[in-house]
């Protein structure tokens, strides 16, 4: 019998992390929601001692030990969940106890894609030692408000998709699964492109229309020590894209001859971007991609590189303009933010210190927010 919501986890060596995860699924008593761990450690012995040391029918869990692509484990996961709903996470991540009812909120208004108010646990391991062990959290209302994917859409590819607020996801969102088998069946994957993440977000936007954003906290955001494909674990926050096992291998010779060839958050959220237009029939969309925004981007954060960006520019006029203009922007946010961190907030969120791991994390999002009241919807 299916469930109402499935929380996918791909992993790989980062059992520390998944434990808690079980943990904290495990508190909430319930039988809709099912976990689905799909496994490609190398060596998984910890985690199976650990699963049969305890009674969680909550979990579906899968093992792979022949290396795979994040996009492979990602879809494997997908796959093996049976739920109404998805909810993609990473084993850093989390949920509040309000996910389920949010999930009901949502499948008794027929809504396809939600994404709540941020809300972000920085384990012990996190590399800021002023803000391992804090939870991040915003004033929530708990108000909701529909989101326009096409506009969404526009304002991404024409700024270079240099962020992913507003877009509607499976990761760190919810899903329901005829919105995401509408990628697959058009692309073969839920995540076109070798940043899942971003791939997915903007086919999404191609295929979806009622998608909420909802001002409560129900999905943590989990930071800890780098891992994974996260760029920033790399020296230099990049890598060369031939070297990561993680990749497919045709992915440098596929790659967006205007994008450079190295994997950094500012070449791998457009070139996953851009891979989801052509792939899920967003072609259309392709004459307003902003590379020079793009490289701008990547000159101002990669400076040991910067000529890979340099060189490929077309209009080096307005490359200088977006340096500029970007430049000025990231230095104002960085003054803000040094300003809001001396009187205690984290990416506008007030920060509490003292939580040793995720399962305290929610439990202290919880009493703050103890109910899951929202108001009647209304389009």
């Amino acid at each position: 019998m299916s469930k109402l919501l499935s929380i996918v986890v791909p992993t790989k060596n980062r059992y520390t992390y998944l434990k808690y995860l079980i943990e904290l699924v495990a508190s909430f008593y319930t039988d809709d929601i099912e976990l689905v761990i799909n496994d490609n450690s190398d060596n998984n012995d910890e985690i199976i001692q650990y699963l049969q040391g305890e009674n969680y029918s909550f979990v579906k869990y899968f093992y792979q030990k022949e290396p795979i692509s994040m996009t492979e484990n990602s879809d494997s996961a997908i796959l093996n969940s049976s739920g109404k709903y998805v909810c993609f996470i990473g084993d850093d991540d989390g949920v509040t106890r309000h996910i389920q009812k949010c999930v009901e909120w949502m499948d008794v208004n027929g809504i396809e894609i939600l994404k709540s108010q941020l809300t972000l646990y920085k384990w012990p391991s996190f590399q800021d030692p002023k803000l391992s062990s804090t939870v991040a959290v915003a004033n929530y209302t708990s108000n909701y408000w529909f989101v326009d994917n096409s506009t969404v859409l526009k304002r991404i590819i024409e700024d270079g998709f240099d962020t992913l607020s507003y877009m509607p996801k499976v990761y760190n969102g919810i899903v329901r699964r005829d919105v995401l088998n509408r990628i697959y069946n058009i692309a073969g994957t839920f995540f076109p492109g070798p940043s899942p993440d971003m791939a997915n977000a903007v086919a999404l936007c191609l295929v979806s229309s009622k998608y909420v954003f909802l001002d409560f906290p129900i999905i943590i955001g989990g930071r800890c020590v780098h891992g994974g494909g996260n760029p920033n674990r790399f020296k230099g926050g990049y890598a060369d894209i031939d070297k990561l096992p993680f990749l497919p291998k045709t992915s440098k010779d596929e790659w967006e001859p205007r994008l450079p060839k190295v994997w950094c958050v500012e070449t791998v959220w457009p070139e996953s971007g851009i891979k989801a237009l052509r792939r899920v029939n967003g072609e259309k969309y392709l004459k307003n991609v902003n590379y020079e925004k793009c490289l701008a981007l990547f000159i101002i954060n990669r400076k040991y590189i910067w000529r890979l960006g340099y060189n490929l520019s077309h209009n080096r006029l307005l490359l200088v303009y977006y340096l500029i203009k970007t430049y000025s922007k990231i230095r104002l946010k960085w003054l803000r933010d040094l300003r809001m961190r001396k009187d205690g907030y984290y990416e506008g969120l007030k920060v509490h210190g003292g939580f040793e791991d995720i399962v305290k994390a929610e439990q202290f999002i919880c009493e703050n927010c103890p109910e899951f009241k929202i108001p009647k919807l209304k389009e």
